[in-house]
């Protein structure tokens, strides 16, 4: 986990380099961000992907139930279920994703929206 101080004593090259790395923007709207953006983006994003690392490892854990057969009667499950499960699951790790990606850039929005309105 990268800490505030850790990230201040950085130049902003290496804060701009560690920014294309996780695939932030450097600007918006023509807007450069400046050193201190862009440290606190920086730990906005790796804060955002702890949390979607969280999701998964609990929609993982949750997953991994649904391979357990409830009755020893069910343990000869069609083929066709078998991959319906599946999908579910793969489904359901999609629509978490794209959940916190849109919540990823509502964040944005705000933050664009609140720099504005201070220029």
């Amino acid at each position: 986990m990268m800490k505030r101080a850790e990230l201040e004593t950085k130049k902003v090259a290496e804060l701009k380099q560690m920014s294309r790395e996780r695939g932030l923007k450097l600007e918006s709207k023509g807007h450069k961000f400046t050193k201190s953006e862009l440290i606190e983006r920086l730990l906005q994003s790796e804060d955002e992907q702890e949390d979607i690392n969280k999701k998964i490892e609990e929609a993982a854990d949750d997953n991994e139930v649904w391979d357990e057969p409830v009755l020893k009667h069910e343990e000869k499950e069609e083929p066709a279920k078998e991959q319906k499960q599946e999908e579910t699951k793969e489904t359901g790790l999609f629509v978490l994703q794209k959940r916190l990606n849109s919540s990823k850039r509502n964040m944005e929005n705000v933050k664009n929206r609140k720099s504005m309105t201070m220029s």
